[in-house]
């Protein structure tokens, strides 16, 4: 499961570099070793450019952290970053020799507080839908007993091209639904949803 934010920063040339985006991955199996950000840039188009270093921090222009992305790429992903901060971003591109060129505009991002992240995580937990039995034909009649949690209510659709659905009967388990136009139908389709 993953939450994503677009945040479009300005927009500034250094060294045929434009600092674009910032993309925002929350990935809750990773927040208890902090958060994940990845930073989206258009690549340089000089012929020389060895790489990019992403220079990362709490406080506007002041950049604490580095992180150095080989190739000509336009991503990279910065782990371990704190709940409810605010991080501020700029990047610069360098060549074989290692020298950087100058760094882009500035952008900003706050992660989002791990108390609201989870509590809008968490999902409500939902009952298995229903099962269904093997039909048992007698005649022109299908006989289906749908058995799960007692006293559940739910519906049992049919379909004949297994696109488009439609309510034949609504009960609450256990049932059995009889089928009485089975002999019309050349297939047709039985499944159960909650309601």
């Amino acid at each position: 499961m993953s939450c994503g934010a677009v945040i479009f920063a300005k927009q500034r040339s250094v060294i045929d570099l434009l600092f674009i985006s910032v993309w925002l991955l929350v990935l809750l199996p990773t927040l208890v070793a902090g958060q994940s950000l990845t930073l989206a840039w258009n690549p340089s188009n000089s012929a020389n450019i060895a790489g990019y270093r992403l220079h990362f921090g709490t406080a506007s222009g002041s950049y604490s952290e580095e992180l150095t992305v080989a190739g000509n790429t336009n991503s990279a992903t910065i782990t371990g970053l704190a709940a409810g901060t605010t991080y501020y971003f700029a990047a610069a591109a360098f060549n074989q020799a290692g020298n950087e060129g100058r760094l882009s505009a500035e952008t900003s991002y706050t992660l989002p507080d791990l108390a609201v992240a989870l509590s809008l995580a968490a999902p409500v937990a939902q009952p298995p839908a229903p099962a269904l039995s093997p039909p048992v034909r007698t005649g022109r009649q299908l006989a289906i007993t749908v058995t799960g949690v007692t006293g559940q209510r739910c519906a049992i659709q049919m379909s004949t091209d297994l696109v488009n659905w439609v309510s034949v009967q609504t009960n609450t388990v256990p049932f059995t639904f009889t089928a009485t136009n089975t002999a019309m139908l050349p297939q047709c389709f039985y499944r159960t949803c909650n309601l």
